[in-house]
């Protein structure tokens, strides 16, 4: 995880509010269940509250990452074919 931060923050790759990337943003990106083919819709009210889990809609979406589980992928974080 730490070469991808350092990947991304050495050739001036930004989050989207043009700060610097840290290990918690790429964790978080990478176990999200919207990547792996899952978004959930419908959690909160319009007043932020979290809404019982009954009315959470959850629907198919075209995945861009593996279906592997979260520790899975935050192992190959560390292949040595991944740029660094």
């Amino acid at each position: 995880m730490k070469n991808i931060v350092s990947y991304l923050n050495r050739n001036r790759i930004f989050t989207r509010d043009g700060g610097r990337w840290g290990i918690g943003q790429v964790h978080r990106i990478l176990t999200r269940r919207t990547y792996m083919g899952e978004h959930e819709f419908n959690k909160r009210s319009k007043s932020k509250e979290l809404k019982p889990v009954s009315e959470i809609v959850v629907v198919p979406v075209h995945p861009i990452s593996s279906t592997a589980t979260p520790s899975t992928r935050c192992r190959r974080c560390s292949r040595p074919d991944i740029p660094r």
